[in-house]
C-alpha cells in the first residue's frame, strides 16, 4: 500500500478510478487488498482467485460502509480446478 500511495502523490492519479485486478495467485491477493483497504479502490475485478472470507463476515466495523459499497466483478473459468472454483464462490457468495 505504501507503493500505491506514494504513486498517487507524486502522479496525477485520479484516486476515485483505482482499479485492483488480479489473475490466479493475483486475484487472491485481489480479495486482501481490497477487502482489507476497501477505501482506496474504486472496484476489484479478481480473476480465477478466492480469498479470506472472515473479512466478509467479520469486518471491522470503520470499513463495513466501504466494504458494502465496493463494486466486486468475480471471473472464473468452468475449466478451472474445481477446488479453486469452490473458493472463488465461497468468497463470492460465502456458501
Amino acid at each position: 500500500m505504501a507503493l500505491l500511495d506514494q504513486v498517487t502523490k507524486k502522479l496525477a492519479v485520479d484516486r476515485q478510478r483505482i482499479y485492483l485486478i488480479g489473475l490466479s495467485m493475483g486475484g487472491y491477493g485481489t480479495w486482501s487488498l481490497g477487502l482489507t483497504h476497501p477505501d482506496k479502490f474504486a472496484a476489484i475485478a479478481p480473476i480465477c482467485g478466492g480469498g479470506d472470507i472472515l473479512p466478509i463476515l467479520l469486518p471491522d466495523p470503520k470499513k463495513r460502509a466501504a466494504l458494502k459499497a465496493l463494486p466486486v466483478w468475480v471471473f472464473h473459468g468452468a475449466e478451472g480446478s474445481s477446488n479453486n472454483s469452490r473458493r472463488c464462490h465461497e468468497t463470492c457468495c460465502g456458501t
